[in-house]
Parts: structure tokens; sequence; C-alpha cells
């Protein structure tokens, strides 16, 4: 026997018809309720019925009666708007899970096929040996053992390789073994596993993606904490949505982090009046997850089609019943800010500059050190490193708060910068003397096809053929009086 102390008796269809009407709910027709509650269920209604109940005091329970005016249709109409919010969430969530899925197949997979089961590749906190202890029944919980969360989550992994159906995953097996190569294991992995996953990548490369994603603290550096928070609060919403569960004015737990360098975000942080009383935190309401969605949509340059259809769901529903802005976190006034405009993409200029990185290699200091091997090692080449970048001989950008330096101005069989990359610089550079925009510039020429080389070729790639000629640079940029 169980010990609730539940004693609420079962009610049959008609019971509950009668006792909604009774508490004072306009139902219309009662084959059109009866209906309803066969197709739905009086349980799950109660949930879209809740507003309607007569306000109790301060930390008291809402009474049993409607509020007047309260009809079943209006509750169903809200019931089927809730229906459609959660297909608009998992179509837009989608959209996001399917793109770290090939971030994260692709980050690791420059490092090995396999790279995701090598320690090396993660932080210390997900490969950290753990006391474990066996909970299966029956036990004497003399069963222990150390383990990673990083080895638990490779065993997890491989169990699902191992039982997926997925036509692929046979493929492999078949022709190749265990385990699938990373960027096909991602294919098989749970939202949950990915942001487990994501969780536990090198700090470096979660810097780097959150900077990638524009998730970025007041200095520019990527803030891998918020972007871990943001997957993890769309994947609760996704799950609440996948269960058919009631989200239009939920609580979501995941509690919605607001990076310091996101100044279209920082309104999520207010309290926003209402008369007498305050809305739902926007970090936990629906309104939150609409604006970091329509912040990650623009970012992976998803199709508009799946920000708009959330918008004009909620702009419609909105204009029907803006009571209900409150409850779903809304703030008065929520249209107004930039990240709700129809227009809002993410600054493009930051997109322009990702892409000239994404193009070429990029050596960080250490590794800019390293390849001038012709100077001694240690503080010798570091300091060469600072002389030449200092002076305009040597191209750095400022990326995710630290400078990042093409590799192609490094000859790695002599260990030196070239002279005409030297001199190229110093003349884009004015020996020294231009701000950063002036050094994204600079890479900007290296990086663009001119007419004036052989098969319009960028300067970069003419460096590396040998088609950029002394004779070739002066006729792209004038000398410098001091050459």
């Amino acid at each position: 026997m169980a010990d609730s102390t539940y004693e609420k008796p079962f009610l049959t269809v008609e019971q509950q018809i009668d006792q909604i009407k009774q508490r004072g709910m306009k139902i219309g027709s009662r084959d059109d309720a009866r209906n309803a509650l066969r197709r739905i269920g009086y349980y799950r209604l109660s949930g879209y019925w809740h507003p309607d109940r007569v306000p109790a005091g301060p930390g008291e329970k809402r009474a049993s009666e409607f509020l007047p005016n309260t009809r079943l249709s209006d509750v169903l109409d809200l019931y089927a708007f809730d229906e459609q919010l959660r297909a608009a969430l998992l179509e837009a969530i989608a959209q996001i899970e399917v793109a770290l899925r090939f971030e994260l197949g692709h980050r690791l997979g420059r490092n090995g096929p396999f790279a995701h089961l090598d320690d090396s590749h993660f932080n210390s906190g997900f490969t950290k040996l753990r006391d474990r202890v066996c909970k299966l029944p029956g036990c004497d919980g003399d069963c222990r053992w150390e383990e990673s969360d990083h080895h638990e989550w490779v065993d997890r992994q491989r169990q699902t390789e191992q039982v997926s159906t997925e036509a692929f995953a046979a493929h492999f097996r078949e022709n190749y073994g265990e385990p699938l190569p990373i960027w096909v294991a991602t294919e098989t992995m749970s939202f949950g596993r990915l942001t487990r996953l994501l969780d536990g990548l090198d700090s470096a490369e979660r810097e780097l993606l959150a900077a990638e994603w524009d998730v970025i603290d007041s200095t520019g550096q990527g803030d891998p904490s918020v972007l871990s928070n943001w997957m993890e609060h769309l994947r609760q919403v996704r799950n609440i949505c996948a269960h058919h569960a009631r989200i239009w004015n939920r609580n979501i737990n995941a509690t919605i982090a607001v990076p310091s360098g996101m100044p279209e975000l920082q309104h999520l942080l207010l309290e926003v009046p209402r008369g007498d009383e305050y809305t739902p935190p926007m970090v936990r309401r629906i309104y939150g997850t609409f604006v970091i969605l329509t912040h990650l949509l623009a970012v992976i340059e998803a199709p508009v089609r799946y920000r708009d259809r959330l918008r004009t769901l909620l702009t419609g529903f909105l204009a029907a019943r803006p009571q209900a802005e409150a409850n779903m976190g809304f703030p008065v006034g929520w249209q107004a800010h930039r990240i709700m405009a129809e227009d809002y993409r993410r600054d493009q200029q930051r997109a322009a500059r990702l892409a000239m990185l994404r193009a070429i290699e990029m050596f960080g200091s250490g590794e800019a050190a390293d390849a001038l091997s012709a100077v001694p090692e240690g503080k010798p080449r570091r300091s060469r490193v600072n002389y030449y970048r200092k002076n305009g001989a040597l191209l750095s950008v400022m990326w995710n708060a630290r400078r990042a330096y093409p590799a192609f101005q490094f000859d790695p069989a002599t260990g030196v910068v070239p002279e005409l990359v030297v001199l190229a610089n110093r003349r884009l550079l004015d020996g020294g003397n231009v701000n950063d925009d002036g050094h994204w510039a600079a890479l900007e020429w290296w990086l663009t096809p001119n007419t004036s080389l052989p098969d319009e070729t960028s300067p970069a790639e003419a460096m590396g053929t040998g088609a950029l000629t002394r004779d070739a640079l002066d006729r792209l940029l004038p000398p410098r009086d001091d050459e």
C-alpha cells in the first residue's frame, strides 16, 4: 500500500464535466467538452486552466472556482497554441543541436578520428578519477572503483553505438569494426550526451567555440560557461517539448546566464514592473529561450524561417492575450529590443573576421615563437616575435582576447619571416602605427584575390607559390620611405 495521503475520488468524464461547470467554467457544447476531455484528459488540461482559477492571498493556493467568463473553448485554444509552440521550438532547437554535432565532430576530428576517446583533448575535471559505488539492487556497497567522467561517457557512448540500428552505424561496424569515428559518432549522440561532451572539452577549445558563436564576455573572450549553460537550457526545453508537456508559462530549471559582452541580452537581467507585480524572471521563462534561440540561429546562419515561425506565433498569441506576457516572462515593450528586430543579424564585422580566420591556419603567440626556429629557443624567440609585431613586420589580429598570427607569414624551411612578408606588412601596418582595425584590414588584403597576380590569386597564395615577387609587391603596395 502506498504512503500517499491522496483521497480524491475517481471521476468519470461526465462527472468531470459537471465539476468544472459547478466551479464556474462555461463549457459550451457538452459533446465538445466530452470529446476534449477524452482526447486530452482532465488532469492535463487542468494545467492550462490553472491561470483562470480565482487568485488567493500571498503564499496561498488558488481557489478551485474559476474567474468570471472562463470558457473551455479559450482553454482549448491555449492548449492548441502550446502544441504549436512546442513544435516551433523543437524545429528551432534542432538547428542548434545539428550545428553542435558538426562543431564537436569537426573540432575533435582535427586531432584524429578517435580523439573523443583520448583524455588529452579534455579538461581535467572531465578526466579526473572519481570514486564510484555500485547502486544495483542487492549490492552490499563493497563494489567500488575509480573512473573518470570521461571514461563513463565513453562506456555509455560505446553501448549506444553497439545497439544503434542506423544504417551508417551498421555499415561502419561491418566494414571497419568499432568504435565509430567522432564525426560519425556525433550522429548517434543524444543532445544530453553532446552537451556533456561540450562541457568536457579542453578549455581553450570551449573558449574558441564560444567566441565563434559570439557568446563573449566584456573583453571579447569566449565565455564557455555561458555557452554550456545555454545548451543545457535548450536541452531541457527540448525534452519538455518532446514529451508533450506544457511549455508556454513554464519555469525552466536551467536559468539562462547572460554574458557581459552581449549588450543586446542585458535586459534579460532586469525585473520589469507590471503594476503591483513583477514578471517572472525572463531568464527562466520562454521569453529568455526565444532570445537565445534568436541569437544562436543568427550565428549559425540558419534560415530565418525558424526564427520567424516562432516570432509570428508568439506575436499573434500575445496580441490576442496581452495578459499572457507576464506568464511567459515577456517584458513590457519587448519588441523594441534590438534582438527582437525583424532584421536582427549577428555582428557582420565579427562574422567577416571569423570567416578570414577559418580560411587559413593561425598560430597563437607560443606557436609563432616556435615557428622562428632560426632564432635560439626560449626568450629570444618570443622577443623577436614581439619586436616584429611592434614594428609592423609581423601581422597579428586580436581574437578571443588573444593575439593570433597567420601561419603563412613563417617559412617552415628556414624558420624565419621572409623578407617579402616583412616588407608587405610594414607597408600595410605603417611600420606598426595602425590600430586593431588596421591589422584586420591588412589580413583582408593578404587573403583577397588580386587581379594583378597570376591566376588572380591572393597575395598569401602567391607568397606560397613564389608568384609574389618584389616587383609584384611594389606594384601592389608603394614602398615606404625608410626601405
